[in-house]
This record gives C-alpha cells, structure tokens and sequence, in this order.
C-alpha cells in the first residue's frame, strides 16, 4: 500500500508539472498563479503546496525534467558510438542533444526558460540559464584538454578557444531554433553546422 501511495504522488506530481510547463509556454511565467495551475491540473491549490514550497520550487523542477548535462549525453551514447575521441564523442552527444531537444516537453521547458519567463523576487532566469550552461562550458573544455592532449585537436587552436567556439556555436544554433522552430531542422542543419566546426577543429 505504501509503494502504491509513493506512486500516486509522483503521478500527481508529474500531473503539476505537466500542467505548469503547458500554461508557463502560453502565458508566461509570471503571468501564471499557482491556483491556474491547479485547476489546469484538475486538482486543489493544497495539492500545489503539498508538492512545491512556492513556483520557483515547481520551475526549478520543470527543468531538472529536462537538462542535459554534457557528461550524462555522453553517457547516454551507445557502446558502438563512443569512438574514445574527446572530439568525436562531444559531438555525438550534441546530436544526442539536438534529438531530445525537438521533442515537445524540452522544447517548450527550454522556450520557457529563454523567452517566456521574466526575473522576479524569486526567480531569475538568467542565473538559472548561466549555471547550466557553465556546466556545460566547463565539461566541455575538459573534453577540449584532453584532446589537445592526445594530440587530436589543432595545435594552432587553444583548448579554450575550442571549447568557447563549439559553445557559442551551440547556443547560437538553439537560440535560434527556439524562437522559430520552422526556420530550419535543428537534427539535421545544427549536426551539420556544428560538423563543419568540429572537422576544423581536428587535427589531421
């Protein structure tokens, strides 16, 4: 009975987030009261409380639904895709990246996060937005080390500078898919941009 009741809540806690995250990408986050949520969800303001302290505890939880650190991408990578080069590797996880993205949960959290919520008393996006991808920078830079290590990236080409160029490039590539998602195919002509940086990027 115990086992069963842990499951009921986490249902009805992904029912409260699946409720947020729909009136979030409509309306905004500011623009969006605990008690719109609940009866989105069909359920009480009690129940709310009972599952998120305040609304930025439920934003912060709509979005460890969807981060993609750089490290746990490339875990996800099948054993025959991991090429045991930092530079391969970093790519195929992109891609990995690119393919999650376009599905619709992480493309409406990710849009919430960039263009749909405003700073307020207790939440700030852009804090939110610079701690993530700062971790995504930093790993990503140790990747750049390891390959210019193994002699695998161009010498004329700094680790850093690497690692800040694929990641501009990737934001970039995001940024602007987010905001119009029928602009382009985020899966096929962001792999292909980005390919292009890796190759020159490799040494040969």
């Amino acid at each position: 009975m115990a086992r069963r009741t842990k499951i009921e809540a986490e249902e009805t806690r992904q029912v409260l987030l699946d409720a947020a995250e729909n009136l979030f990408y409509e309306k905004g986050v500011s623009r969006t009261s605990l008690e719109q949520i609940a009866q989105r969800a069909n359920m009480t303001r009690g129940a709310v409380y009972w599952h998120f302290k305040n609304k930025a505890d439920l934003f912060n939880a709509l979005l460890d639904r969807v981060k993609l650190p750089l490290n746990q991408l490339i875990q996800d990578l099948e054993e025959s895709e991991h090429a045991g080069h930092p530079l391969i590797d970093l790519e195929r996880a992109i891609n990995v990246a690119f393919q999650r993205i376009v599905q619709p949960r992480y493309r409406r959290t990710y849009t919430i996060l960039l263009y749909r919520c405003e700073q307020t008393d207790d939440i700030d996006p852009l804090k939110t937005h610079t701690s993530i991808v700062r971790e995504s920078f930093d790993h990503m830079l140790k990747m750049m080390e390891q390959a210019a290590s193994e002699g695998r990236l161009k010498s004329c080409i700094s680790p850093h500078c690497a690692a800040r160029l694929i990641h501009v490039a990737l934001q970039g590539i995001i940024y602007d898919w987010l905001r119009e998602p029928t602009a382009f195919d985020l899966k096929a002509e962001g792999a292909s941009m980005l390919n292009m940086l890796f190759t020159v990027l490799k040494a040969e």
